[in-house]
């Protein structure tokens, strides 16, 4: 299976028309979320930190947000980001009706 930026944005849409539109669209990002090969497949690899727009409407915003360690090539404060686990890529969908 292959999955393109405007398969998301197509089940995002299909996910506004729902009762609980909310739910809807956190149910979807949570069934791409799961699979994270094809979500690597249809963005494109994680190579900096940071937010890009995939989609915009007036009823809908998708937005790849990637939050990497050391973005800005700076050395981390002792401890801080050490003791964490690696963090991972999220996806936000913004609703507006």
């Amino acid at each position: 299976m292959v999955l393109t930026v405007d398969d998301i944005v197509t089940q995002c849409q299909a996910a506004l028309d729902e009762h609980t539109p909310a739910l809807a669209v956190r149910d979807v990002l949570d069934q791409l979320v799961a699979v994270p090969a094809l979500l690597e497949q249809a963005l494109g690899p994680i190579e900096w930190g940071g937010l890009r727009c995939l989609h915009n409407a007036d009823d809908l915003t998708i937005l790849r947000l990637a939050w990497t360690r050391n973005r800005c090539g700076e050395s981390p404060p002792v401890g801080c980001w050490r003791q964490r686990p690696p963090l991972q890529p999220y996806a936000a969908v913004l609703t507006r009706r």
